[in-house]
């Protein structure tokens, strides 16, 4: 009885002692507060267990790059609804058979004009969209070309390249072209 006793005791504290040591190694460093706190790899600590947000970090230049091409996507339609507008407005005058022959003729002139600005303007855009990589919109008017890049885009290297572009398409003078950064 006497061995198996002590034989049991040795076991409850070389038990304990396993315990003790396990613990002593696997407990939170002194220094740190009640709420497990860890360190990240950028050098920020935070609580173990708190709610995060999914997503929650957010891109400023992905939000940035994403309203920019909303922009440019509704300047393209607002100027192609305007463009829908005025054709119809020309088909509506030849259609109608009570015009006057000047009327008639000046509307199929305005009507080639506005055809042949519309290609203008497709043309030079695909040609400063491959040569920027970036989209634009390009308004064509008959006192000149207006550009518009998106920001931090416009530099003098790709002003000289757009007016080249616009030049080469219009035949108008560089004076006559702007070049200007949506914000």
């Amino acid at each position: 009885m006497k061995k198996r006793n002590l034989l049991l005791g040795t076991l409850v504290v070389a038990l304990a002692c396993a315990v003790f040591v396990n613990w002593y190694y696997t407990r939170p460093p002194a220094d740190e507060t009640a709420g497990s706190k860890t360190t990240l790899s950028d050098g920020k600590q935070v609580n173990l267990g708190d709610a995060q947000y999914v997503g929650a970090s957010v891109d400023e230049e992905a939000v940035a790059a994403g309203a920019s091409a909303e922009y440019f996507a509704a300047a393209k339609l607002r100027r192609q609804q305007a463009h829908d507008q005025a054709k119809e407005t020309l088909t509506k005058i030849i259609a109608n058979t009570k015009a006057s022959d000047k009327a008639l003729e000046g509307a199929n002139k305005t009507l080639t004009d506005l055809t042949a600005a519309i290609k203008k303007e497709a043309d030079m855009e695909n040609l400063i969209t491959a040569k920027l990589a970036c989209a634009c919109v390009v308004i064509l008017n008959t006192d000149g070309v207006e550009v518009i890049l998106p920001g931090g885009k416009l530099n003098d290297q790709a002003v000289l390249q757009v007016k080249d572009i616009c030049i080469k398409q219009t035949k108008l003078p560089s004076t006559g072209i702007t070049v200007v950064e949506q914000k």
